[in-house]
């Protein structure tokens, strides 16, 4: 699945056209499996993606840009309204966390 997503540029419609479903199977599935929204499920499942891909990458723009960002503005946005603190701030603590292991 996590290629998947990738293939289908992180976009609802696209991912329910390539698993050959309705959007709104998808979406009440969602609904009653989960409690939320496809698209607030799809944004956390991107804001996880983020946490890992910045861990190995680090760099904002890229990570920003294989998830589908249109600009890395709108990533921090919703990076830091999901994690509650910026990318930059994730990296650098996490780099310091990392540290520690040595």
């Amino acid at each position: 699945m996590d290629r998947l997503f990738f293939e289908c540029e992180w976009n609802l419609d696209y991912m329910c056209d390539a698993l050959g479903i309705a959007k709104r199977t998808f979406a009440r599935t969602v609904e009653t499996s989960l409690g939320i929204t496809g698209k607030v499920w799809l944004r956390q499942i991107r804001i996880v993606a983020a946490s890992h891909l910045l861990r190995e990458e680090g760099k904002i723009e890229t990570v920003a840009q294989s998830l589908g960002f249109r600009h890395p503005s709108d990533f921090t946005r919703e990076f830091k309204k999901m994690v509650g603190v910026p990318p930059s701030h994730y990296v650098k603590k996490e780099h310091e966390r990392s540290e520690g292991f040595h």
